[in-house]
């Protein structure tokens, strides 16, 4: 499933896949509606690869929120 046409964030919900999601403002914000729902604990930006840092919840992951899809 892609997820609102964001092909590495969408690989969030495969616990086997750890995406590399770049930082820009859209990641940003989807990542912080993922936070919000619980569905990561939290994010932060390796500021020398460019790439956010998360840690996933233990929330199941068929309960993604539906107004991100």
């Amino acid at each position: 499933m892609i997820v609102a046409g964001y092909e590495e964030v969408s690989k969030l919900l495969d616990s086997k896949i750890r995406p590399r999601i770049l930082a820009n403002r859209k990641h940003e914000q989807l990542l912080e509606a993922l936070k919000e729902k619980q569905f990561i604990t939290s994010y932060e930006l390796n500021e020398k690869s460019g790439i956010y840092n998360y840690t996933r919840s233990s929330k199941k992951r068929n309960n993604f929120p539906t107004e991100l899809l």
